[in-house]
């Protein structure tokens, strides 16, 4: 029997599978569990008493799980229990960032991967860290090193670093007409 602690992080709405004998409803769910963002398919006929609570749950509840192995070798949730978040934090205070997952939209999702535009701001921020740590470095104790005169140094810094990649992207560009000549 294996005893789990998870934070729900998105449930699907159920849905009905249709078989020769009937059907059966499924509900798909991303449960947050030891740091680990993972989700699972709890089917009704499995365990109706599990199924049922999970069905109501949402983003940010808490839960005690009971897992036991089948005979597939699969776990299945015996047992769901509500839980509360504040034995979930393990007596760290809790945070409003306990998740780092994207708002699921309805589906089960399994990556956390940036988009472009959260790089391309990622890569902006690091840049101006650059040059502001520059900035201090090159001003190094002058007595008309300001806050003003060191931002606006980094601020130079920072225009010479994004004027250089715009240049070295324009040379890029051009590379492939030079090599038709």
């Amino acid at each position: 029997m294996k005893q789990l602690r998870i934070e729900i992080v998105g449930v699907t709405p159920p849905s009905f599978v249709k078989t020769t004998k009937g059907g059966y409803n499924i509900l798909e769910i991303a449960y947050k569990s030891d740091g680990k963002v993972t989700g699972k398919k709890i089917l009704d006929f499995v365990n109706q008493a599990s199924y049922n609570i999970l069905v109501n749950a949402k983003a940010g509840d808490i839960f005690d799980v009971e897992a036991e192995k089948n005979e597939k070798g699969y776990f299945d949730w015996t047992s769901v229990v509500p839980g509360s978040a504040a034995v979930a934090t393990s007596g760290v205070e809790a945070s409003s960032e306990t998740s780092k997952v994207p708002p699921s939209r309805g589906r089960v999702i399994g990556n956390t991967y940036e988009t472009p535009e959260e790089r391309a701001v990622k890569q902006a921020a690091i840049i101006r860290q650059a040059t502001i740590n520059m900035a201090i470095a090159y001003a190094n104790g002058a007595p008309e090193a300001t806050l003003a005169a060191i931002c606006a140094m980094a601020r130079q810094f920072e225009d010479h670093v994004y004027t250089d990649l715009a240049a070295r992207a324009e040379a890029l560009l051009n590379i492939p007409s030079d090599l038709k000549k």
